[in-house]
């Protein structure tokens, strides 16, 4: 009778493991992996420092040149859109810094020893392609080169009158190159660090509309930028992979 029992028992109990085991089972969803993409459209500030020089050549009299080199803190805004396929990513980018670079001194010591002479450059602003490559997901080095437009602005006047300037401004065209690395902190905000070298065409400024020795003068600008910048990207993901 105990023989039968538990012949009983054991057929029930490998009944219900058999049971059991034909249960389905429900899987555990694992947390969605980033998938992280350069492509899109994207703008953002920056800000940095500015090494920048001045050249002033006064028109038919020879050997007598100025220079000045202003430096200082510099701020902007960038705006641009790129597309990635596979490491390498393409786009165009602007770039607008505003912080005027001015430098101020002794006029030319020959001819005119009472004056001081002015020189400032300011508005710049940059456009052009940039090419780059995706070392990691989420790092990416990049080169950019294009054109440039600046203010250039120069003045001489009385030593302890300065407010009395004979102002003179340009807006002269040049070229930029330069490049830089960029981190997607996530999808949508990056950060980057940037290398620039500005040069502008030197260009002949005069007070009369014929040029007059003694005032008018050529003048050329450049200037070199190191910058952080930190910004927004819009569509910042592939569909379906996030």
């Amino acid at each position: 009778m105990k023989t039968l029992a538990f012949a009983i028992g054991l057929s029930i109990l490998s009944t219900g493991a058999s049971l059991a085991a034909d249960l389905p089972v429900k899987a555990v969803k694992a947390d969605p992996v980033p998938v992280y993409t350069w492509s899109g459209i994207y703008g953002g500030v920056n800000a940095g420092y500015e090494w920048t020089q001045l050249d002033w050549a006064y028109y038919n009299l020879p050997g007598q040149t100025l220079a000045r080199k202003p430096e200082g803190g510099q701020v902007g805004a960038h705006v641009g859109a790129q597309y990635q396929w596979r490491q390498f990513v393409f786009g165009v980018e602007a770039q607008w810094q505003t912080q005027p670079m001015t430098g101020v001194g002794l006029d030319a010591p020959v001819f005119a020893p009472a004056f001081d002479a002015y020189m400032s450059l300011s508005q710049l602003f940059m456009v052009g392609p940039r090419v780059g490559w995706v070392f990691s997901p989420q790092w990416m080095a990049y080169g950019t080169g294009g054109y440039a437009r600046g203010t250039v602005s120069t003045a001489f006047y009385a030593r302890g009158f300065p407010n009395v300037p004979a102002l003179i401004e340009k807006r002269p065209d040049g070229w930029f190159a330069g490049g830089g690395i960029d981190y997607l902190i996530t999808n949508w905000l990056y950060a980057g660090v940037e290398y620039r070298h500005i040069e502008f065409d030197t260009d002949l400024y005069k007070t009369t509309n014929i040029p007059a020795v003694g005032s008018a003068r050529y003048v050329s600008a450049k200037a070199d930028l190191v910058q952080f910048r930190l910004g927004f990207k819009f569509s910042g993901l592939e569909p379906g992979k996030y």
